[in-house]
């Protein structure tokens, strides 16, 4: 949980006994609903988990849903926690997911236009309820904002073993191959 200095730190020793590394912390903040001085906790418990990362979510609608307003708050709350995690050495992802300002590769690039800080990137995910060419062109526009990939494979019937995906994941992976 956000704020949970004993947990975190022994879940980075037992991570770290583990012959591993915490490269992100998961957290459920949203931006432009969770209070922006509430982030100061999410960015203290990535540091003591040792994350480079804070996953975060972006509002809780549909960007089909979004207001002038609401864009105006999840942008300026945006380069306000991503001002933080900078200011600290982290960097600030969000995931292409329903319900959110990126609900797809469309919306997200717009959001990471408009918000425009170097600290403030993508996780990128196959959209289980689109097509592998959807999800290959949303790779491919939103390529320079990456920081991780979500490997999974999904679709909307249920979940499967990576290797019932392995030829889109082929391809999704060559996009992001560094050049």
């Amino acid at each position: 949980p956000a704020g949970g200095e004993e947990k975190a730190r022994f879940v980075a020793q037992a991570t770290a006994a583990a012959g591993l590394r915490s490269e992100a912390y998961g957290s459920y903040f949203r931006i432009g609903v969770t209070p922006v001085a509430e982030f100061a906790a999410y960015r203290d418990t990535a540091l003591w988990l040792g994350a480079r990362v804070i996953r975060v979510w972006g509002g809780n609608k549909d960007s089909e849903a979004l207001s002038g307003e609401d864009w105006d708050r999840l942008v300026a709350d945006g380069r306000a926690i991503a001002e933080m995690a900078a200011q600290s050495g982290l960097t600030v992802t969000l995931e292409c997911h329903g319900g959110t300002v990126t609900n797809c590769w469309e919306s997200a690039m717009e959001y990471l236009r408009r918000t425009s800080h170097p600290a403030l990137r993508m996780y990128w995910q196959p959209n289980q309820f689109r097509t592998p060419e959807y999800n290959r062109e949303a790779a491919e526009k939103l390529a320079p904002w990456v920081e991780n990939l979500h490997v999974f494979s999904w679709e909307a019937s249920g979940r499967h073993p990576l290797a019932w995906g392995r030829e889109d994941w082929r391809q999704y992976l060559e996009i992001f191959r560094p050049q």
